[in-house]
This record gives structure tokens, sequence and C-alpha cells, in this order.
């Protein structure tokens, strides 16, 4: 089993999950595949454990998406189920057939893509949550004044609050209310889709350098990255950690495809391997790697990694 397991991880893709049923099962959900390619990775398993002369056999399960592939096998699979049966025997063919659950309505393909991502999503581990609070606390402290010489900035720069509040999606697709000093005319909400055909980003992400509804003070707070330090509250709060994927409003969060979606198994951040890697200047499906990458690679020492790489990025004021 343990040497079935590392051949799935090694042949799998980051997106991927890995698992075992019991001692003589194990199973790896494939998201944002085609059949066929679940079926060339699990014929490559078979032969990689067979060279180690170990007999396995699989089975392969599948929902029905509502969703337009966009890869090179969608063609194939919609002409039948994916299942090669030229590889196959007419009876092997059959019992696979028998064995396949049936399909669900495609209304509710996204519903059981989204209950897998609160299936999987993680505790908070409690080093992480005692750094929280830590530098949380220590952060506040130090800038203290510069907070209120921002807030005082933004009263007399325009009119409007100071703080902006937004709904975010969170851990297992929670929301919660993220904080920030406010960058933007009061009305930037209602002048967004005035503004959709000037996005620069791709993906459900919205995005753009030089947004007309960001105030003189706003341009300076975004560039130092020092309007994002309200969020500290958030973290304090337990609604975010320091270290994790950038929490995204709840559309486009809810515009993610399923594997995307799995950067919330894990607590929002206030930085992120994104964030110090490029920020606007990748594509949203590299940003949204980049997050599942870090689910699955959580630790101490990636984290003081990252936040000892976040300090000289918003020197350097790198994508943003």
């Amino acid at each position: 089993m343990k040497r079935l397991l590392a051949a799935l991880d090694n042949r799998s893709r980051i997106t991927d999950e890995i698992g075992q049923i019991d001692r003589s099962r194990a199973f790896v959900l494939l998201p944002g595949t085609a059949p066929s390619g679940g079926h060339r990775l699990a014929e490559d398993i078979v032969a990689m454990m067979q060279q180690r002369g170990i007999k396995v056999d699989y089975v392969a399960f599948r929902y029905v998406s509502a969703r337009p592939r966009r890869d090179k096998d969608s063609d194939e699979d919609n002409r039948g189920n994916g299942l090669r049966a030229s590889d196959r025997s007419a009876e092997q063919h059959e019992a696979i057939q028998e064995q396949e659950p049936v399909a669900l309505a495609s209304a509710s393909v996204m519903d059981h893509a989204h209950c897998l991502v609160q299936h999987f999503s993680e505790r908070l581990p409690w080093w992480k949550r005692l750094m929280d609070i830590v530098v949380s606390v220590c952060v506040l402290l130090a800038v203290s004044p510069l907070l209120l010489l921002v807030a005082l900035a933004i009263k007399l720069d325009s009119a409007g609050p100071v703080f902006f509040r937004q709904e975010r999606m969170g851990v297992g697709r929670s929301r919660f209310m993220m904080w920030k000093f406010r960058t933007m005319v009061v009305n930037a909400e209602a002048m967004r889709d005035s503004l959709l055909d000037q996005n620069e980003q791709d993906g459900p992400a919205f995005k753009i350098r030089r947004d007309p509804r960001i105030t003189r003070l706003g341009t300076i707070l975004r560039k130092t990255s020092i309007d994002e330090l309200p969020q500290l509250i958030n973290v304090l709060r337990g609604e975010m950690t320091l270290v994790g994927p950038r929490p995204l409003p709840v559309k486009e969060a809810e515009a993610c495809e399923s594997w995307q979606d799995r950067r919330h198994t894990v607590y929002p951040g206030l930085t992120c391997i994104w964030q110090v890697g490029g920020r606007s200047q990748v594509s949203f499906d590299e940003w949204a790697r980049m997050d599942v990458h870090y689910t699955k690679r959580v630790s101490l020492l990636t984290d003081i990694k990252i936040l000892a790489k976040t300090v000289p990025a918003v020197i350097k004021q790198e994508g943003s």
C-alpha cells in the first residue's frame, strides 16, 4: 500500500487528492479531468506496480459535469463514457459499467464539487494560530500611530468611510467580512460592471492596473500594501491567517472551477505564494495552482519563508 500511494503521489497532479480507503484499497480524485485521462493515469499506475511485482486492479467512477470541457479529450468523452473498450474484454467492460454510479442531475454537479471542499477543509494548526495572534498583536501595536495617520488622511482625501468592508469566501466556503482601508470612491462597487471590458486579469478575478475608481491616496496605499493592514483584525478574529490563499470576493470565488475551489480547504491569508511570486503578473490559473500547491505543503518553515519574502516584495512593489 505504501508503494501504491507513493506511485499515485508521483503520477498525479498537485490538484488531485489521494487517500486510503482500507488496507487493500486507495483512491485518487481527479478534478477537472476527462474520463479517458483518468483511465490513462490508472493504467500507468497498474503498469508501474506490475514492474515491481505487485498486482493492482482499478475501477473508475465519474460524475457528469454540466460545464463544457476545454481539453482535447472532451469530444471523445462526450460520445461515450470514456472507457476504452478496445483495451478490455467484454466481461471487464460490462463489470465496470455496472459499478459506475448513476449520473447526477447537471444542476447539482457543482453543489457536490463544493461539498468536497467542505469535507477536505482543514483545521488551523495550533502553531499557526499562535503565530497569528503573536505577530498580529505585535504589528498592530507597532504600527498603531501609522494607522491613525492613514485614517485621518483618508478622511481628508475623499468623502466616505475610513474602512472598506466586503464579503469574502473563507475556509470551507464560509463567508466573512474582510476589512481594508478604503482606497476607492464610495460608489466603486456600483461602477464595477461598467468596467468589466477593461479587466486585465483572466479568470473570475477582476483587476485593472489603472483603475479609475482608486483615489489619489488609495494609489499610494495599494502600492505599499498599507491598505491591507486592517486585515490583521480578521486574523485576530480567526477568520484569516497570516499565510494562506488570498480571499476572493464571493462572486469571484463562486465562479472558480472545481479544481480551483481547492484553495478554500485552508484558511485565507494576509499573504501567500502568489503575493510574493508575481501577483497580477501571473494568470489566474497559475495563481490558483500556487494556492493549491500551498494547501498541500502547509508547514511552519513554509510560512516563515513566505513571510520573510513578503516584506521585500512589498518594498519593491512587485506586481502591485
